[in-house]
């Protein structure tokens, strides 16, 4: 939605920028040229200030203040339906199913996480790493109740989490950092 871009934005500058700083010394022996990694850190510096002021204007907007009313509302007037009767242990399993079933590739759905192709595209590791975070997120939101399976389980979705992030994070890398520098040639 239009807050999550906006916070995205923000984001997405911070983790550029902090990768760009731990790539540029990564490797002693074949260190980058200082100067090149300085522009290509104004730039996203640039790019970060930008996204901040996207940011602020969203959290003064009234659309997002309309967004936290909803929400008080919702937290103190809570719709609740029939299942909400029911004893926990039997209800919440349920939730972390189906995210669970769409991340292994279940129900004859194009192949999830154990069909990932190492060369495959990268638009294909991000889904099944939005995959991962719904089932990490069920299952975080389920474990204090459920406990044991539930919480060994969302410690290995975090792992496969920070896994899939890390290869997103260098496809955004390797696209942001070819694009500054098709917008900067003489740089």
């Amino acid at each position: 939605g239009w807050l999550a871009e906006s916070l995205g934005a923000a984001r997405d500058a911070e983790v550029l920028r902090e990768r760009l700083r731990r790539t540029a010394g990564a490797d002693p022996t074949s260190p980058l040229d200082p100067a090149a990694v300085d522009r290509l850190d104004a730039a996203l510096a640039a790019r970060q200030d930008e996204a901040m002021v996207g940011v602020d204007a969203a959290l003064r907007s009234p659309r997002y203040l309309a967004l936290v009313d909803a929400l008080v509302l919702a937290a103190r007037t809570p719709r609740l339906t029939p299942p909400a009767q029911a004893a926990a242990g039997r209800v919440l399993p349920a939730l972390v199913a189906k995210p669970w079933r769409k991340l292994a590739g279940a129900g004859g759905r194009e192949g999830g996480a154990g069909a990932l192709d190492p060369l495959g595209p990268d638009e294909r590791w991000h889904d099944v790493r939005k995959d991962g975070k719904r089932a990490r997120s069920a299952v975080t939101a389920v474990a204090p109740v459920l406990g044991g399976e539930a919480v060994r389980l969302g410690r290995a979705l975090a792992r496969v989490q920070d896994l899939l992030g890390e290869h997103q994070d260098a496809v955004v890398a390797a696209q942001t950092w070819l694009a500054v520098a098709d917008d900067q040639p003489q740089n």
